[in-house]
């Protein structure tokens, strides 16, 4: 199962909504009361403004320790509760953040982001009926100014109950609360696949990437969606799009490895050196109500090893077909096997297999193998969360791609 308090944790910084914009939202102003404890409404609002800058730096036990000052002045303000709930949650308290984000709803039940996190924060700790619980009630908030988080929260959620049927309905209704909310289209293409719908997944993302025409992203998973398809060609133009929308990006690198591999970069001042394929379809994640630094948030495990779940069969072991955490695709074996030493230097059971593709033999890496498309669902995700790269699940055998459905 994924690893629900890292992915969790990677969630929060998916989205890119202000703190102070958010954690404002459905509070109150310290009561009269406080003044009296010692400081005035005005010196706490400056102790929260100062807290929620903390975690936009990514730096929450600066953030707990100013919370910790104002404690006793501002304890009934929805506002501290929330901030405070989100500090811990960041820290992985996660007993210390449910804690805070009840009482931020028992302060101020229309809050409807605190009722978000306070479902994230039941994820972490794997109790899922609480969890649906906590986003069903924020989506019954009228004044919710982003439902559509929620939604998709309850599309994961459901994804990791094994119903997929549940987490299409809820990644829709996510769609139609924002037609622009690329992530949504993502999960629902991830559900369509793991059906062995790529068809319907192509259209999915042809859709989403007509919503928000800028997002990089979505447009590199359509063409990586339509090479496993084998339509090469189609492909081409959207990975062009990739490169000429975000020259500079980690896409458009991705990009013309693809376009390099598959020799149609000649005309564009690239060689066919047979460069890297490039790494898997964006998994859409479940998203909070803040946000920090797009880096990688703390506490993070020490190494995969220590935290991954073991692969389902050997890496060295080829069965008639088999599902790969799949990271990276090359013409040259030499540059197939450096990516899988690097990753089986840092624990993962990393292997490499020959395919023939489009007319030619490949070499993909993959971090881990199985023969359960779920269990390679699941791991990609978890992937995405410990190390912040993308992965692709992908079914080969026979030395061949075979289509994502039960083998």
């Amino acid at each position: 199962m994924l690893t629900w308090k890292w992915a969790c944790v990677f969630f929060i910084i998916c989205l890119g909504l202000m703190v102070s914009g958010c954690a404002g939202t459905g509070t109150s102003a310290p009561s009269q009361g406080e003044e009296g404890r010692g400081l005035s409404p005005r010196e706490i609002r400056i102790r929260l403004d100062l807290a929620d800058a903390y975690l936009r730096s990514d730096e929450p036990r600066m953030s707990l320790r100013e919370l910790l000052r104002i404690q006793r002045a501002a304890s009934d303000s929805p506002r501290y509760q929330f901030t405070l709930g989100y500090t811990q949650f960041m820290l992985g308290n996660w007993p210390a953040a449910v804690e805070a984000l009840e009482r931020t709803v028992a302060l101020d039940p229309n809050h409807a982001e605190g009722w978000n996190n306070l479902g994230l924060a039941h994820l972490a700790q794997d109790d899922f009926t609480a969890a649906e619980f906590a986003f069903l009630r924020a989506l019954e908030i009228p004044t919710y100014q982003t439902p559509e988080i929620a939604a998709l929260n309850l599309a994961l959620l459901h994804l990791e109950r094994d119903d997929p049927i549940a987490a299409r309905r809820y990644a829709d209704r996510a769609m139609d609360l924002n037609w622009r909310f690329g992530r949504a289209y993502l999960l629902a293409a991830e559900i369509e696949v793991g059906q062995g719908n790529l068809e319907a997944a192509v259209d999915l993302l042809r859709r989403g990437v007509e919503a928000d025409t800028a997002n990089v992203r979505m447009i590199l998973t359509l063409a990586e969606y339509l090479l496993l398809a084998g339509r090469d060609q189609e492909a081409d133009k959207w990975l062009l799009l990739v490169i000429e929308a975000a020259p500079d990006g980690p896409e458009a690198k991705t990009a013309e490895g693809y376009l390099r591999s598959l020799g149609r970069m000649t005309g564009h001042g690239l060689e066919d050196d047979g460069g890297q394929e490039g790494r898997g379809t964006e998994i859409a994640d479940s998203t909070t109500e803040l946000t920090t630094s797009p880096t990688s948030p703390t506490p993070a495990p020490s190494s995969p090893s220590t935290s991954a779940t073991p692969s389902a069969i050997s890496p060295e072991t080829l069965a008639d077909s088999m599902y790969i955490v799949q990271v990276g695709g090359f013409l040259d074996q030499d540059k197939a096997k450096a990516l899988r030493d690097g990753y089986a230097a840092k624990g993962y059971p990393a292997g490499i297999v020959e395919v023939a593709h489009a007319g030619r033999q490949w070499v993909l890496v993959y971090i881990d193998a199985f023969l359960d498309l779920d269990a390679a669902q699941r791991r990609s995700r978890e992937f995405l969360s410990l190390e912040n790269v993308d992965a692709v699940v992908t079914r080969v055998g026979m030395g061949r791609y075979l289509p994502l459905d039960a083998p």
